[in-house]
């Protein structure tokens, strides 16, 4: 393990003797952000533990999975002076509630409907009547009444419902879920308007008791489902709590900042995951910090209990699985443990899992509790008393009746600052099947280390692990700052859990280390290669031991004799199982050139060819196989068939010269000069053709979209980007004059794809920011991009791709290849040397340690245990330096 637990915990006994005491502040974020997500990360480490809010109010609704599908509730509670405030979530009483629970029958049609339906006094004798929820066709929709499912149809919904009085003084709230574009309006009033989308979680909506009325009242919905799945429910609810203000929400890399107003008091309230690029035990552990602090804000005392909620609903797929939930202590810590009771470990590849266990762990202290039961007796028991009563027996819940979880901290009076913590991890058990054989998460180092030896090493290593994480923040806005300003450092910000938490780290059964990516909502494919190759910025930046590990599952599959065509496959499999490509199709240009393009560059990061070499003979056939094919391409799939494939695709030829450039600058680095000048000759002939036959007739003002199609087309030629990596300038003047061409093209919210419509690829976009000459420019392409992550209405995890002219969603969303937003980073870190061995900037000979000191690449010092599976420098007591494997 790199933490060493000995060490931590005598640490622990130095700093103090009571388990209890915690002095450091980590409230503060290291930088602000004022972006505001269209979804905050709180609870997120990988494709599956993934909960996020998509409100701008932390306790405007409940909390989610990033998928939308499935509700995933934390409920916070904060008592200040014997009253009770909710700064997390959603405590409501159901007064007409959702089909999942009571049903529910209302009057529908699916034929347009004419005059006022909306109205209460419309009459809907001629609609049908049914059973709520309606839709169908999909196995993960629940409670489903009534059928409807048709493609590309509609269907509209009345429900009437009578309220004996309306308090004007109460919060009333609306809860909605629909698949797929959806209307809502409640007394002839809309209230929802969602565009393309769907959320069968649960949208809340809080709305103003004047739009109710004593009486009879109605809630009416339209739905239209495209295609696939169909659902329509919504139900009318009543908060039971007072809210909390929030202040502030403020995203950074490995942490979410929320600041609250409870009365007389502020509640400091942070979401850690130690996202540490230079520890993969950290970087891979399923758990996260919940920190709180509580302060005054009106000079007085105020007695204060803090009560945070979670559920065994977030270890299910649908509320119909039964769970099971287990108490357990050790001398340090105590856990509430919940889990499925049917585990069936990798049993599936959907968006949420139903294997594995969830831990909400608790300091062993006085004032600190855990407590289980049924949820209304849980939160009463609190508002009334402070405290909720403890549980030390398991328990048995049949789906749909989950209890709450709960951890409490009794903070007594509060007169200055006073701080804690908790943590809430998952260990899925089982990360991923790869060729057949089930591995652990790097972290169990193959079952030698269990869940909660991490949970104490997390609780003993509280303090440096926070640490570790400001100083990974800081790295990451301060080099995104010097590459493009404010507002890319705040994109990046933004983006960097989102991209990791994609990814499961495991190593085979040989100790390669496989750092392997869910392709979210966009098919669910293990370790995609055109999902890889954009991403890989980020991990170039900051560990290529991970970039690596992208790669070889790659690789491997070919080493093992299981992939023996002559290009690169597409992925291995529907995630969590890599046993081989799943892709019905191949994409052999595409892939060959990503491979390629990113080795040649991590080679010559590592300045060596160790890790190469032993892939030679698949490099060399899969860069003749580019020569041969990359050229003109006819008939191949890329990844930017978004608005339709596109035969003979000029950006699709550049990958394939840069591809074949890069095979030239492996042959080099292996000492083949004759294979180097050959294959460089190969590359520089390919870019003479593609500039003649890519250009317009009208003498090159931009390039085409496809090789002979019409002047008018264009797209975005990001993969030109590596000529300026390297300095090749095979395409230095079409380079030039594309990025002056783009600056026409750009629409409010981004660059467009191509000239096909307003799909805005983001990633991509910021690659082409990266070829970027000035800094005027690179604002340019930044402004665009924050302003739509600002802006975008569809309240999901970072979507890549959004409509250019309104900021929508479009395709995608919690996807890893947000880590392209790095290539400006990369680009003039890898121009100015900063990434290659040369550059090191090691501590000079009059300040020589007295034992070995070990360095990373860019000149950062490491500790002996975060010097893993990967290339560092090694500076001795007598000034001598050299670069090490390990």
């Amino acid at each position: 393990m790199l933490i060493n637990r000995k060490i931590l915990m005598f640490a622990m006994l130095l700093a103090s003797t009571s388990l209890c005491s915690q002095t450091s502040d980590f409230f503060t974020p290291v930088k602000n952000n004022a972006l505001r997500l269209p979804s905050v990360p709180l609870l997120v480490t990988d494709p599956h533990y993934s909960i996020w809010t998509q409100y701008n109010h932390l306790y405007d609704g409940h909390t989610e999975h990033w998928s939308n599908h499935v509700r995933k509730p934390l409920v916070g509670l904060l008592r200040v002076d014997g009253a009770t405030y909710r700064f997390m979530g959603s405590t409501t009483e159901p007064l007409f509630p959702l089909a999942s629970e009571a049903a529910w029958r209302g009057r529908y049609t699916m034929s347009s409907p004419t005059g006022k339906w909306t109205e209460v006094e419309y009459n809907d004798a001629a609609w049908s009547e049914g059973a709520a929820a309606f839709g169908g066709n999909d196995d993960n929709y629940r409670h489903i009444g009534t059928e409807w499912s048709s493609t590309n149809s509609d269907i509209w919904v009345r429900r009437s419902f009578t309220l004996d009085s309306v308090d004007v003084n109460a919060q009333y709230i609306i809860i909605y879920k629909h698949d797929d574009t959806f209307e809502l309006y409640l007394n002839g009033k809309q209230l929802v308007s969602t565009g393309y989308t769907w959320d069968v979680g649960g949208v809340t909506l809080k709305i103003d008791a004047s739009l109710l009325r004593k009486g009879e009242n109605v809630l009416a919905a339209h739905c239209f489902n495209t295609m696939g799945g169909a659902y329509v429910d919504f139900g009318l609810y009543r908060s039971l709590l007072d809210e909390a203000k929030q202040k502030r929400c403020v995203v950074m890399p490995t942490s979410t900042y929320y600041t609250l107003t409870c009365g007389g008091v502020d509640l400091d309230l942070v979401f850690t995951t130690p996202f540490v690029m230079k520890d993969l035990d950290l970087l891979s552990t399923p758990i996260v910090y919940v920190s709180y602090r509580v302060r005054p804000n009106d000079g007085a005392a105020h007695e204060v209990q803090f009560y945070l909620e979670t559920s065994p609903e977030l270890t299910v797929r649908n509320a119909s699985q039964a769970t099971t939930t287990t108490r357990l202590t050790s001398a340090n810590l105590s856990y509430l443990r919940t889990g499925n009771r049917d585990q069936n470990y990798l049993a599936h590849h959907d968006d949420v899992i139903d294997w594995g266990m969830l831990y909400l762990a608790c300091e062993n202290c006085d004032h600190k509790r855990l407590g289980l039961d049924a949820r209304p007796t849980m939160q009463q028991a609190f508002v009334h008393t402070g405290n909720v009563p403890a549980y030390s027996r398991s328990a048995s819940s049949p789906g749909g009746t989950y209890p709450a979880m709960v951890y409490t901290d009794s903070l007594g009076l509060v007169a200055d600052a006073v701080q804690g913590f908790t943590m809430i991890g998952y260990d899925d058990v089982y990360s991923i099947q790869y060729h057949g054989a089930n591995r652990k998460g790097y972290w169990a180092r193959n079952g030698r280390v269990t869940i909660r030896q991490r949970f104490e090493d997390y609780q003993a290593g509280y303090d440096s692990i926070m640490q570790l994480c400001r100083d990974q923040d800081l790295q990451i806005y301060e080099d995104a700052y010097a590459s493009g300003g404010t507002k890319y450092a705040e994109i990046c910000c933004a983006a960097y859990r989102q991209c990791i938490a994609a990814h499961k780290l495991v190593t085979d059964s040989k100790g390669n280390l496989m750092f392997m990516s869910r392709e979210n909502n966009s098919g669910s494919f293990i370790n995609t290669l055109d999902v890889t190759y954009p991403s890989q910025p980020l991990f170039l930046l900051y560990n290529t031991a991970l970039a690596k590990a992208m790669l070889t599952p790659v690789f491997e599959y070919s080493a093992l004799g299981k992939w023996t065509k002559n290009f690169a496959n597409h992925d291995l499999g529907l995630f969590p199982k890599a046993n081989g490509q799943s892709y019905g199709a191949d994409m052999p240009v595409e892939e060959s050139g990503n491979a390629l393009i990113l080795l040649a560059v991590i080679a010559k990061m590592d300045g060596n060819m160790d890790y190469v070499a032993r892939y030679w003979t698949y490099l060399t056939k899969w860069a003749d196989y580019l020569v041969e094919h990359g050229k003109d391409p006819a008939n191949q799939l890329c990844t930017d068939d978004f608005m339709g494939q596109s035969e003979h695709n000029t950006n699709l030829a550049v990958k394939a010269i840069m591809g074949v450039a890069s095979y030239s600058e492996l042959a080099a680095m292996q000492g083949l000069d004759d294979v180097a000048a050959e294959y460089m000759a190969k590359a520089k002939e390919m870019a003479a053709y593609w500039t003649r036959n890519a250009q317009t007739s009208t003498g090159g003002v931009h390039f085409l979209l496809q090789f002979g199609s019409a002047g008018s087309t264009w797209s975005t030629k990001y993969n030109m980007v590596w000529d300026k990596v390297w300095g090749w300038d095979i395409f230095r003047i079409p380079r030039t004059r594309e990025m002056a061409y783009y600056t026409g093209k750009m629409l409010t919210y981004g660059l467009p794809l191509d000239s096909r419509g307003n799909l805005v690829k983001n990633d991509w976009h910021m690659w082409a920011a990266a070829m970027s000459d000035n800094n005027s420019m690179m604002t340019r392409y930044v402004n665009p991009i924050w302003k739509f992550i600002n802006e975008c209405p569809t309240r999901v995890p970072i979507t890549d791709g959004h409509d250019g002219s309104n900021a929508s969603k479009r395709l995608f969303q919690a996807r890893s290849v947000v880590g392209g937003y790095w290539m400006k980073v990369f680009v003039d870190q890898f121009l100015s040397g900063k990434l290659t061995p040369s550059a090191l900037r090691l501590p000079s000979a009059d300040s020589r340690p007295a034992v070995p000191r070990l360095y990373d690449l860019q000149g950062r010092p490491l500790t002996e245990s975060q010097a893993h599976d990967g290339i560092f420098i090694q500076q001795l007591p007598d000034g001598t330096v050299r670069k090490m494997r390990r």
